[in-house]
């Protein structure tokens, strides 16, 4: 029990190292979604309530007037079918049981056990002054921390990576309960957002071929059985929503922003269709948009600037006509450019490979708190300091956190990059072995996701940063476990974490 109890100190104290950008700022990071997450949240908590009363025979309305199923709601649903209703409940519930920082505090301690149970997984001896160490290096060096203290749902990306390797890798090194944690971890983190959902649909779809290629489909479906059913939860789970939402009285019927016709019309491919076939007399919706600016696909979905505005500012019937023709565009574009749109998609994968700078946690939330019928005025702890700009704005430099952590990725892939090249060719086996091969799926996860984000939506910073600390990461597990006095080197590196982390937690709580 003891034990027990000094680990959950550990891992609570980890977690709290990780939030010492949130703490040093006085508040959480938030962004322009955080508050239709909230809403999202709000709304789906009224309309259960309601189901539920409607049950025992009370038909008494629950649902509010600025609930997103209530009538004058129904124009957003044509695009929160982008915004997950898990993760939505999460923010939801967890800010009105605590606070914000509540939130935020659990996705950290989500993301120090997740740690902790990799490094406990890959190197079995290693101890409470190798896992501090280690969260000391991830914190000082890394996006990590930014993106833990965000609410937002980016941060569980890189839980999922984590997640897979541990049920992929390190199966037989989970006690029971740790791994039916790391399963309800993954199926959360891919019901949190869809990107996750795809990115880890393509790595299991990759190791079971690979598997089934070098050991048979039977093996192959053994190994990869649990975090599929994991991902399965999670489809099933966002398949089912929109079904239940039409199940809710009144007109509730969700969709989705058209991400897809946005990406070539910004690529140019899409523009140059647009032309001729309107030219040419075709009856799309996007003909009488011809005046605007479609050279940038966020400009296209959210803007309400005259000139760049699109999606945003057009009506209910015109937003469900754009979706409606999304199909028929995007293949007639292909079709009509196949090799440009190659391109266009190649150039955008490499663009968000090496776009992973912090960016929009870095944001300041005066903005969203300025603006009326915002939850984010309501929710955000310090609220009342963004009505004056710099005092809301966060205290870090973009610039030096973009070359420290370029820097630190960059160090960490060629520390990888010689290790591994020195394990292939020394035949490994046992935990070498195993590391090699997370390492794998890590590098893929990566690379997998800046393909489906770049080619998908738009090579935006967020979308990388999100998940690139996995580098150093694993940097860092295989250093501890091939270290050779690792015990002199934990001892030390454990020291100094230590020290660093009381120092990051008093000045985070002096500027509170």
């Amino acid at each position: 029990m003891i034990r027990r109890l000094l680990i959950a100190a550990q891992i609570a104290a980890a977690a709290a190292l990780l939030l010492w950008p949130a703490l040093i700022a006085g508040r959480p990071a938030v962004f322009d979604d955080t508050d239709g997450y909230y809403w999202l949240g709000e709304s789906l908590s009224e309309a259960g309530l309601q189901s539920l009363l409607h049950l025992f025979g009370d038909h008494r309305p629950i649902i509010a007037q600025g609930s997103l199923f209530a009538p004058d709601g129904v124009q957003y649903l044509s695009y929160m079918g982008a915004r997950s209703p898990a993760y939505a409940l999460f923010l939801f519930l967890t800010q009105r049981l605590g606070s914000l920082w509540f939130t935020v505090y659990l996705q950290a301690l989500a993301a120090a056990w997740m740690i902790r149970t990799l490094l406990r997984a890959a190197v079995p001896r290693a101890g409470a002054k190798a896992f501090f160490g280690l969260i000391a290096g991830l914190s000082a060096t890394t996006a990590l921390p930014f993106y833990a203290g965000f609410a937002m749902p980016d941060l569980f990306a890189g839980l999922a990576a984590l997640a897979l390797v541990l049920l992929l890798v390190f199966p037989d090194r989970l006690p029971r309960a740790s791994a039916v944690a790391v399963w309800l971890i993954l199926a959360l983190a891919l019901s949190f957002h869809r990107s996750n959902l795809l990115v880890a649909l393509a790595v299991l779809g990759v190791v079971f071929a690979v598997l089934a290629w070098r050991r048979g489909p039977r093996r192959s479906l053994r190994r990869c059985a649990v975090a599929a059913s994991a991902a399965a939860a999670a489809l099933a789970a966002l398949t089912a929503y929109p079904a239940l939402i039409r199940a809710l009285p009144g007109p509730a019927e969700l969709a989705d922003p058209p991400f897809l016709m946005a990406r070539v019309l910004a690529d140019g491919p899409g523009r140059a269709y647009l032309a001729h076939a309107c030219a040419h007399r075709a009856d799309y919706a996007l003909c009488d948009f011809q005046h605007v600016a479609m050279t940038d696909s966020e400009d296209i979905l959210w803007s309400q600037e005259p000139g760049y505005a699109l999606v945003e500012t057009a009506d209910a019937a015109t937003r469900a006509r754009l979706k409606a023709e999304e199909r028929t565009f995007v293949l007639a574009t292909l079709k009509s450019a196949p090799l440009a749109e190659l391109g266009a998609a190649l150039r955008n994968v490499g663009l968000q490979l090496i776009r992973f700078q912090v960016a929009e946690p870095l944001e300041s939330p005066a903005q969203y708190v300025a603006r009326g019928q915002n939850a984010i005025a309501t929710i955000l702890p310090g609220a009342e300091a963004c009505q004056q700009e710099p005092a809301c704005t966060p205290p870090f430099h973009a610039g030096f956190l973009r070359w420290l952590h370029s820097g630190i990725v960059v160090l960490g892939a060629g520390f990888l990059a010689v290790w591994a090249v020195r394990a292939r060719t020394s035949a490994p086996a046992g935990d070498e072995a195993r590391l090699l091969y997370a390492a794998a799926l890590i590098v893929g996860f990566l690379v997998l996701n800046a393909a489906l984000c770049g080619v998908l939506s738009a090579p935006m910073p967020r979308y990388q940063a999100r998940v690139i600390w996995l580098l150093p990461l694993l940097a860092g597990v295989v250093a501890i476990a091939s270290a050779r006095g690792w015990r002199s080197l934990a001892t030390t590196v454990g020291t100094a974490a230590q020290s660093t982390a009381v120092g990051l937690l008093a000045v985070a709580f002096y500027r509170r």
